[in-house]
């Protein structure tokens, strides 16, 4: 009897020792997690800010090209 409640006994402790493990690989996880969720949060930030800076870009380059052609046309005008 008492053999059988040692045995018991050893089998829960190895119990909760599994389940405390589990546990504190799920927090590790969680916080890797947590850690990767934020520097990909980071990138996308940084990803929006070049598409910004570039579309800034193309609209002042868009503006150039128009001025361009209408001086091209003005020039076209004149000598007609």
């Amino acid at each position: 009897m008492i053999n059988t409640k040692e045995a018991i006994d050893k089998k829960i402790l190895k119990l909760r020792i599994s389940i405390i493990v589990l546990f504190g690989l799920l927090i590790v996880n969680l916080c890797s997690q947590i850690i990767a969720w934020k520097h990909m949060n980071v990138q996308i930030q940084e990803n929006i800010q070049f598409l910004e800076r570039n579309n800034q870009i193309l609209k002042e380059n868009n503006s150039l090209i128009i001025e361009y052609l209408d001086e091209i046309e003005r020039r076209e005008t004149v000598k007609k």
